[in-house]
């Protein structure tokens, strides 16, 4: 990870502990095992210094996000880790965060960005999007896919950093991405979707080009494992038709089987960090 710190409050040694941390997570449900990891992180932390957590959920609703902020301050925190929702390109720019609470300490974690002004732990996304894109060069690839997981206005900075160091990595090679490059998964997770079948219907228009992609940069590792569960069904050959990677190395990725290359983020160290 990398850090950005604004100076302010979370400089200042606190003469005694209040006994309470606030940490906002954005779902108990989907992406559980990485909210564990954050948890752990900063739960150790806090014990350390003498802390109590006091752990509430945004439930991926921005508003919901505004209101536990509210509530942790009012609830007598002395300071919230808090992993934030994903935003949109308006929430963005009218976050609530540059003008509520800015006195109050508070550290983001991973889905977080400098616009929203606030002392930042996150993940060098840029160089892992990078160098998984010369690991596939190196590896022969000279059509590498890249899945297109978000909407025009929604900002998933970590996707968006993947995908500036996917394109300076291809650039840097020689090599170029094509429109016909991207695997469009757009809101592939929203509720009622039928996944398998998404990702079927995007592998056949794959099967139609001549001039495919042989390698598929995956936004994490679960859309890697709905790949290639979706390749196997429709008779693609994983990894000799097609190579599949992904992010984040889950430990459900790590026994999955044919087995794909990932990333190894430590976000229990993001936590420990931030607390």
């Amino acid at each position: 990870c990398y850090v950005k710190k604004l100076p302010g409050d979370l400089d200042k040694p606190m003469e005694k502990p209040s006994g309470m941390l606030g940490l906002i997570l954005p779902t108990t449900t989907s992406g559980v095992e990485v909210m564990m990891r954050v948890y752990r992180g900063v739960e150790q932390t806090a014990r350390r210094h003498g802390y109590r957590i006091v752990v509430t959920y945004s439930d991926h609703s921005y508003e919901n996000e505004r209101r536990q902020l509210d509530h942790a301050v009012e609830m007598g925190c002395e300071a919230v880790v808090l992993y934030p929702v994903v935003r949109s390109r308006s929430e963005l720019c009218t976050d609530y965060l540059k003008t509520e609470h800015k006195d109050f300490p508070m550290a983001l974690v991973d889905m977080a960005s400098p616009e929203q002004g606030r002392s930042i732990v996150v993940f060098d996304n840029y160089k892992a999007g990078y160098e998984m894109t010369e690991m596939l060069i190196k590896r022969g690839h000279e059509r590498i896919a890249f899945t297109e997981v978000t909407g025009s206005d929604v900002m998933v900075f970590s996707i968006i950093d993947r995908y500036r160091g996917y394109l300076d990595a291809l650039s840097a090679a020689g090599l170029c991405s094509r429109e016909c490059d991207k695997f469009d998964l757009v809101d592939w997770w929203k509720p009622g979707q039928d996944v398998a079948a998404r990702f079927k219907a995007v592998l056949r228009e794959w099967q139609q080009q001549v001039d495919r992609a042989t390698a598929v940069i995956a936004g994490e590792d679960i859309m890697a494992m709905h790949l290639i569960n979706a390749a196997l069904e429709i008779g693609i050959s994983i990894p000799d038709d097609l190579t599949v990677v992904g992010f984040d190395n889950l430990d459900v990725a790590q026994s999955f089987r044919p087995s794909f290359p990932t990333t190894a983020p430590d976000f229990v160290r993001a936590g420990a960090i931030a607390a």
